[in-house]
C-alpha cells in the first residue's frame, strides 16, 4: 500500500493540506474549513497509508484527537525547530504545509508529545494556566511598586501587596487617580492569587488518581507544584530514550559547537521546556540552601569540591533531580538516598 505524507497548516477558519508521495512529489492539495466533518472527509479522500504532521498550536490537540483514528501515525511538531519554515522569507500557507509534509517524509520533524488520556491533558492545561497566573501576578506586583516609584515612594518587601495593609501605603500617594490605578492592580493581583488557590485545589484532587505523584514528591526539593509540573509536562516516564534527550528537553544540556573534531564553543543550553527547566532549577536551589538536610544539597558540595562552578553544579543537581524523578516514577517507589547511591555506582561501572 502506498504511503502518503500529509502536512496540515491549520488555522481557526481553514486548513491547508498538502499530500506528498514517497518521492516527495505533491499529489494532492486541499483547502477546507476547520470543522470536524470537513477535515475527516478530506483525510478519507487520501487513499493508502496516512502519515500526518501538524504544527503545535491552540487547535493542534483537537486535530490530533480528531484525526488519529484515520491515520497510520499522526505527530505534532515544534514550529520553532522547523527553521526551513519558521525563518523562511517566503511565508505562505500552501508552501508551509508542503514543507511540513516533506520534513516529515525525511524524518526531520521534532515531535511534541500529546496524550489521548483526557485526565492527563486536563492536568497539563491546568498546570500551564497556573504558570500563566504566576507570571501575571508577578507583573501586577511589579506594576504596583512602579506606580509608587513614579510618585517618589520606594516601597520594599511584600507588605504593599497585603489587602489589610494597603491603606497604610496608599495614604502616602497624594493623587486620587494614581491611588485608583494602584487599587486596580491590587484587585488584579488578588484575583490571580484566588485563581491560583482554586487551581491548586483542583490539581490536588486530580492527582489522587496517580499514586506516582506522591512518590515523586518524596525527592528533596520538590513540593506539590514542582512535582505536578514535572508530571504534567513529561506525562510518561518512558517518553525519552536516553538521559541526554531528557536533558535537552529540560533545557539543562550543554551545547558544544565545533568543526574538524575540535570544540570551539561550549555553553549551557538556552532552549528546552522553560516551565520544566525553571521547576528543576528551583528544586536544585532549595536543596542547595538546605544542603545539610538533604541528599542533593550534599551532592552540590561534592561537585564544588571537584572543581565545578556554582552555576554548573546547580545545573548538575537539577539534572540529577530530574533523572531521579523519572526513576522513582518508573519504579513507583519512594526516594531513598541509599538506593540512589547504589544505582549511581552501578551506572558508573557499566
Amino acid at each position: 500500500m502506498k504511503r502518503n505524507w500529509i502536512g496540515i497548516d491549520a488555522h481557526k477558519e481553514y486548513c491547508e493540506i498538502a499530500v506528498l508521495n514517497g518521492k516527495g512529489i505533491l499529489i494532492m492539495r486541499l483547502n477546507i474549513k476547520t470543522n470536524e466533518r470537513d477535515i475527516v472527509d478530506a483525510i478519507l479522500k487520501i487513499k493508502g497509508e496516512r502519515y500526518i504532521v501538524i504544527e503545535e498550536s491552540s487547535i493542534a490537540h483537537w486535530l490530533y484527537l480528531t484525526l488519529k483514528p484515520y491515520a497510520n501515525k499522526i505527530v505534532i511538531c515544534d514550529p520553532k525547530v522547523n527553521k526551513w519554515i519558521h525563518a523562511d522569507e517566503i511565508k505562505d500557507d500552501k508552501v508551509d504545509c508542503f514543507k511540513l509534509a516533506d520534513l516529515y517524509r525525511m524524518g526531520r520533524i521534532s515531535e511534541v508529545y500529546h496524550t489521548d488520556a483526557e485526565d492527563l491533558y486536563i492536568i497539563h492545561r491546568l498546570v500551564t494556566h497556573y504558570d500563566r497566573l504566576i507570571q501575571n501576578s508577578t507583573r501586577a506586583m511589579n506594576r504596583i511598586k512602579a506606580q509608587y516609584s513614579s510618585s517618589g515612594i520606594f516601597v520594599k518587601g511584600t507588605g504593599v501587596y497585603n489587602p489589610d495593609k494597603k491603606d497604610n501605603y496608599l495614604k502616602k500617594v497624594t493623587s486620587h487617580e494614581l491611588q485608583q490605578v494602584i487599587n486596580n492592580y491590587g484587585d488584579q493581583l488578588n484575583l490571580y492569587r484566588k485563581q491560583q488557590r482554586e487551581i491548586v485545589m483542583r490539581l490536588r484532587n486530580l492527582s489522587k488518581k496517580y499514586p506516582c505523584i506522591k512518590k515523586i514528591r518524596t525527592i528533596p526539593g520538590l513540593g506539590f507544584i514542582q512535582t505536578i509540573t514535572i508530571f504534567a509536562i513529561v506525562m510518561t516516564p518512558d517518553r525519552f530514550k536516553s538521559k541526554s534527550k531528557r536533558n535537552r528537553y529540560a533545557g539543562l544540556s550543554t551545547v558544544a559547537k565545533g568543526s574538524g573534531g575540535k570544540v570551539y564553543k561550549s555553553y549551557a543550553s538556552r532552549g528546552g521546556n522553560h516551565m520544566l527547566k525553571n521547576v528543576l532549577l528551583d528544586a536544585a536551589t532549595t536543596c542547595i540552601h538546605r544542603y545539610k538536610d538533604n541528599y542533593f544539597g550534599r551532592r552540590y558540595k561534592e561537585h564544588l569540591k571537584r572543581g565545578l562552578s556554582e552555576q554548573a553544579a546547580k545545573r548538575t543537581i537539577a539534572r540529577e533531580i530530574f533523572h531521579t524523578a523519572i526513576g522513582v516514577w518508573k519504579s513507583n517507589t519512594k526516594f531513598s538516598p541509599d538506593i540512589h547511591d547504589e544505582h549511581r555506582r552501578r551506572m558508573s561501572m557499566s
